[in-house]
């Protein structure tokens, strides 16, 4: 049994990589402007974008407006003038219901077949936030089960 659990947990850790960074620091902002920038398409999952509205983030915000009609969002919260900027620069953004409960955020990121996601859960976190990244190669279940959220979040499509 020992033996299983140690395979198990190999195998968990082969099929993610952690990120963690100090909120808003240096390494952040690089980190998710060169994530946001690479090709393909890119979703993002979140319960609003306030975390955009600070001066760290501006890198970060200009590689999603750059990616425009690129770029889906999901959130629950609108009330930031970010929304209507990102409209304006052909960013899909879907109202996620209020039934949609989870206390995680994600990225995610589709290209040449292969697709990538960052996932954070904030509930876990203390003094520094914490992504694990992972593929639909390292870990498919994973990024299915992402996936299977996204559909089941009964989303309504915001207007440009």
């Amino acid at each position: 049994m020992l033996v299983v659990a140690y395979v198990v947990a190999a195998i968990v850790k082969v099929s993610q990589r952690k990120h963690r960074f100090k909120e808003f620091s240096t390494r952040w902002e690089k980190f998710f402007t060169k994530w946001y920038s690479k090709t393909g398409q890119l979703t993002l999952y979140s319960n609003d974008l306030e975390w955009l509205e600070k001066p760290e983030s501006s890198k970060v915000l200009n590689a999603i407006k750059l990616k425009g009609n690129r770029v889906i969002i999901y959130l629950k919260k609108f009330d930031s003038s970010i929304v209507r900027d990102l409209l304006q620069c052909k960013v899909s953004i879907y109202q996620i219901a209020d039934s949609a409960e989870t206390d995680h955020r994600f990225s995610i990121r589709e290209d040449d077949g292969i697709t990538r996601v960052i996932v954070r859960n904030k509930e876990v976190e203390e003094d520094k936030i914490v992504f694990i990244e992972t593929d639909n190669y390292r870990d498919p279940y994973l990024v299915s089960l992402i996936k299977d959220l996204l559909k089941l979040s009964n989303v309504q499509v915001l207007e440009r």
